[in-house]
């Protein structure tokens, strides 16, 4: 009976300072999102208008000068107003302009910005071919290098993993497409799809694995925003050789470089909220 006296006024007090400290977190987090919603329209319905027109009027002549620095600037800014920071682990692997298949883990929308932040000499973004139909935005996809692949048509799927293994054997491209073609719900890898290893085994272009750590909890899948500020660890591996002559053992390519993804993760326990440079990485 004793108990009674001091356990309930105590739970219920223990009741109103949590709910009083979730309405703080709920309040810190709309004001987050209002922030980055404010400034991500803003500048994208700046910027993005600008690198449209100047890549339609240059009909993409001044990619390697002026397209691709200001995709890199784009990535950089959205970064910003994420506030997300990057460390890099193996940069040296996308040194110099050389035909390769960039494949990374997809966890988060800010994914798109690493990518295009860390996007390499020569190096490019593969995008649905549904995206040239979209005014403005369409013809500056066209225009700026990005490899158009056609998922819906079997046939035309087929044609246009052969076109763009050709253009990134020609061209000397970094083609930078995420295997399990859509997010993770959590920190794990997904199963791998067979698009990159094709693209890879027809150009004879080696696959680099780039494996992003905490991008999930900083923006994850069920947010519409970046939750909290971090650094994202993006660790680079070596070229990886795809060396096949038949589906089985294609499969078993993709099968092994899926595990190293696994590997790499499991391995690596990485904190996003940490500050410090973790050893042998570089600030981007």
């Amino acid at each position: 009976m004793e108990q009674k006296g001091w356990y309930r006024p105590t739970c219920h007090l223990l009741r109103l300072e949590l709910n009083y400290g979730r309405s703080i977190v709920s309040g810190m987090l709309f004001f987050r999102a209002i922030r980055q919603y404010i400034l991500g329209w803003a500048f994208n319905m700046v910027y993005c208008p600008y690198l449209c027109v100047v890549s339609i009027l240059t009909l993409g002549r001044l990619n390697n000068v002026w397209g691709r620095p200001a995709i890199r600037f784009w990535g950089r800014a959205m970064l910003w107003i994420t506030g997300t920071k990057v460390q890099v682990i193996g940069r040296e692997h996308l040194d110099g302009r050389t035909p390769r298949v960039v494949a990374y883990n997809h966890q988060s929308t800010n994914d798109l910005f690493v990518m295009t932040l860390l996007l390499p000499e020569g190096g490019t973004m593969v995008a649905k071919r549904e995206l040239l139909f979209v005014p403005l935005i369409g013809w500056a996809v066209y225009f700026m290098d990005f490899v158009i692949l056609d998922r819906k048509n079997r046939e035309r799927a087929q044609l246009s993993l052969k076109r763009a293994a050709d253009r990134i054997h020609d061209e000397k491209l970094s083609v930078v497409i995420a295997p399990e073609g859509t997010r993770t719900e959590v920190e794990t890898v997904g199963p791998f799809k067979m698009g990159p290893f094709h693209l890879a085994q027809d150009s004879g272009a080696p696959i680099v694995p780039m494996i992003l750590h905490g991008a999930a909890k900083l923006w994850p899948r069920s947010s519409s925003f970046s939750v909290q500020d971090g650094t994202v660890l993006v660790e680079i591996l070596p070229p990886y050789s795809v060396e096949a002559s038949n589906k089985e053992e294609l499969r078993e390519c993709c099968d092994e470089v899926r595990e190293m993804f696994v590997t790499a993760m499991e391995d690596r326990k990485y904190d996003p909220s940490q500050q410090d440079l973790v050893p042998g990485a570089t600030r981007v």
